[in-house]
């Protein structure tokens, strides 16, 4: 299976301050995106009022690379991103 490419300016995702939209349960919503992983981000909703309307359970959640599309990008330069590799038991650079 091809993974679907969520590409803006040449990169292959968001960076940290990156607003996105992204769905959920047939609802959209925008957030900031305040940390990268390796196939996904953390992101911090920006509208307090979804959180209440819909019943959610904090204002940060998990978004795929795959589920959301970069608004807006920020003036933060670049991130890299680390994952744990788990046979060696160390870090190995992701991007």
């Amino acid at each position: 299976m091809k993974r679907k490419e969520n590409v803006l300016n040449g990169t292959n995702g968001a960076n940290i301050g990156d607003l996105i939209t992204f769905t959920r349960r047939e609802r959209s919503y925008q957030a900031l995106v305040i940390n990268i992983r390796d196939r996904s981000v953390i992101a911090e909703l920006l509208n307090s009022k979804d959180i209440i309307e819909h019943d959610l359970e904090n204002e940060r959640t998990v978004v795929a690379y795959t589920n959301y599309k970069i608004i807006k990008k920020s003036d933060i330069p670049a991130q890299s991103v680390y994952a744990i590799d788990g046979w060696n038991f160390g870090w190995r650079k992701v991007n």
